[in-house]
């Protein structure tokens, strides 16, 4: 199970689209105009994005946007067979929101059908012989590879919920759990993964009335897709180029990298070269590692919010020696980033 692409329902599909382009690398491969609704496809390396737009109140995009901010409306998964899947599905309480069905794209059949997800979101089923249906042009940097997990918010009281929900419909299991706490505010989340490892998805709920978390359910009024995180295998690379496309960052905190490099010189961490410590600190990224295996670094780096709310945004990871899982320490230091952001945007805001 891997996710096929992501489709986004926004104000202006060609404002995103260019965004998109013209900050992240993408690609446009095909747009649509009908008449309730403005459609863009962009691709980065295999990663498909879908960007739709109203053209009237009454279509599906507009009634949605009536409700919530622009942002994630359905995560398209990619399954070996349909059948046995939606069976299971469905017998496990999912509602089919659209019924299995043969299309046809760009000349390539598949059968699709379409689950209700958490909240709002929607999940398309999607079997294939081919895992792509549209021709890509030639990569460009940045590239990214695949992405790399989706990261839900539900409101408080709905972690349990949702995450016995999605292990029901789509068979998916615990591998990690945390509790983040600040002196202001915190969260919990659970990360879960399929059996193949291919398909992570993350849940997080506030845990205090003031955590960003409560923000984003306060500005996209419900549950909704927090970020998406897209894989690179170099990192540092791929962050330097963006900048320079003029992409903005969260800040890491203060203290961030004295506490890090503390903690690896008691470890005696030797995976990076000092010019790589060098270019990780001016970049702003955050890094872990598991002391059993101090050759398996993640690393991460995560940007402000994309739309005109404060919702939705993207975060950027790499994964050496096939690293696995989400350290607790960049999980803390996000935290403390995006809240560090949420008093900034409070503040901005009296001063008017």
């Amino acid at each position: 199970m891997e996710i096929s692409y992501i489709h986004f329902y926004v104000e202006n599909s060609t404002r995103e689209r260019n965004y998109f382009i013209e900050k992240m690398g993408f690609q446009p491969v095909e747009n649509s105009t009908h008449y309730f609704q403005n459609s863009e496809i962009l691709v980065n390396n295999g990663i498909i994005f879908v960007l739709s737009s109203p053209n009237s109140s009454s279509d599906s995009v507009g009634k949605y946007l009536k409700k919530h901010s622009s942002g994630v409306k359905d995560i398209a998964i990619r399954v070996k067979s349909i059948d046995s899947f939606l069976q299971s599905a469905v017998k496990n309480g999912a509602e089919v929101l659209q019924p299995l069905q043969s299309i046809q794209i760009n000349g390539q059949f598949l059968r699709q059908a379409r689950i209700k997800g958490w909240g709002d979101l929607y999940h398309t089923l999607i079997e294939s012989n081919t895992k792509h249906f549209w021709s890509f042009p030639a990569a460009k940097m940045p590239e990214f590879s695949i992405i790399d997990h989706v990261v839900l918010n539900v409101c408080k009281g709905e972690l349990e919920p949702a995450v016995c929900f999605y292990k029901k419909i789509l068979g998916l299991r615990s591998q990690q759990n945390f509790t983040i706490q600040t002196s202001r505010s915190g969260l919990l989340s659970q990360a879960l993964v399929d059996k193949t490892g291919q398909f992570q998805f993350n849940i997080n709920q506030p845990s205090s009335d003031n955590s960003q978390i409560q923000e984003f359910i306060n500005h996209n009024r419900g549950a909704g897709i927090q970020h998406i995180a897209l894989k690179t295998n170099n990192l540092i690379k791929t962050v330097t180029q963006l900048r320079h496309n003029g992409l903005p960052f969260l800040d890491v905190p203060t203290d961030y990298y004295r506490h890090l490099q503390e903690r690896y010189r008691k470890h005696n961490f030797s995976g990076l070269s000092h010019q790589e410590w060098q270019a990780i600190e001016k970049q702003g990224i955050l890094i872990d590692f598991h002391l059993d295996l101090p050759e398996s670094l993640l690393m991460q780096i995560f940007t402000h919010p994309i739309f005109a709310e404060p919702t939705f945004f993207l975060e950027l990871i790499e994964r050496r020696q096939q690293m696995q899982g989400f350290g607790e320490g960049n999980f803390q230091a996000l935290f403390e980033a995006m809240e560090a952001a949420q008093m900034q945007r409070n503040q901005d805001f009296a001063l008017g």
